[in-house]
């Protein structure tokens, strides 16, 4: 069943709850925080729910981790809604739009970022679902020519990236420290996934 709540806050209450009782058994123990605002939206007032790691002194959102390639900050910030549901008179939560990042303490900008966005501008064809990065590459066309481009200049599509993918990523390949042993984790980012895929209602999965 979708996460359901009399109010937004409600609703947003119930997964980031979820999420920090799967972040604190693994990544870490700072918690991530929710902030519910208003904004008129074609002469409609509407709510959203901002889910991210507490604000620092330096502005950034964010927590260090640990990793086998040294230092490097991970951001999470997802944007939510509530869409009435007639059949259980509540609101349902949906995604509007999320960002996971990870930037080397070393680098001026972000390795790479996940991006979703429901509802992109008229005038915004790139893909809803994508990956950006610095990251450069070549390209040599039929004449030789060779043409450089990095990630940031495309909008590489993918599929809905979940956070426990994201965690798993951090864990697995970054070699980020964890709080409990492999089979512990792996474990409960497949419970938690299993969770969310009957969920996934609530997040609009497309």
């Amino acid at each position: 069943m979708p996460i359901c709540g009399r109010t937004l806050r409600e609703a947003v209450g119930e997964f980031v709850h979820h999420l920090n009782s799967l972040l604190s058994r693994m990544l870490t123990h700072t918690p991530l925080q929710s902030f519910v605002s208003e904004r008129i939206e074609n002469g409609t007032r509407r709510e959203f729910a901002v889910v991210t790691f507490p604000r620092q002194s330096d502005g950034t959102a964010t927590i260090e981790l640990a990793t086998g390639y040294g230092l490097m900050d991970f951001y999470i910030a997802q944007t939510l809604d509530g869409v009435e549901d007639p059949d259980r008179k509540q609101l349902r939560l949906r995604a509007v739009s999320y960002v996971y990042a990870l930037q080397p303490h070393s680098w001026d900008d972000r390795i790479v970022r996940w991006e979703y966005v429901k509802f992109p501008a008229q005038e915004s064809f790139w893909c809803r679902h994508h990956l950006q990065g610095p990251l450069e590459f070549a390209i040599r066309d039929s004449r030789g020519a060779i043409h450089t481009s990095t990630l940031n200049e495309w909008h590489l599509p993918t599929g809905w990236v979940t956070i426990e993918e994201v965690i798993r990523f951090c864990l697995h390949d970054l070699e980020a420290s964890a709080l409990t042993d492999r089979q512990e984790w792996h474990a409960a980012l497949n419970d938690s996934i299993e969770i969310f895929r009957t969920r996934f209602s609530a997040f609009g999965e497309t």
